[in-house]
């Protein structure tokens, strides 16, 4: 998962993705202190697979938000 790529333990990466809502598990990722290197790294995951998807024939842009954090 992104949370383990980022530095996160296989323990702790699995009970981020035992959260409820995404706000939970963002409260988690910033508890560790990983929150804005997952962040960067599903963004950028996103775009990719938005760019193959359009065959890189549109420019993509992203952006995504919860109610607790707003804008990611």
């Amino acid at each position: 998962t992104h949370s383990v790529l980022c530095g996160a333990d296989e323990e702790r990466g699995e009970r981020s993705l035992d959260s409820i809502t995404t706000d939970g598990m963002l409260d988690k990722l910033s508890a560790i202190g990983i929150l804005d290197c997952v962040r960067q790294s599903i963004m950028e995951k996103i775009k990719y697979l938005a760019n193959w998807r359009t065959h890189n024939a549109v420019e993509v842009a992203v952006i995504t938000f919860t109610q607790v954090y707003g804008q990611l």
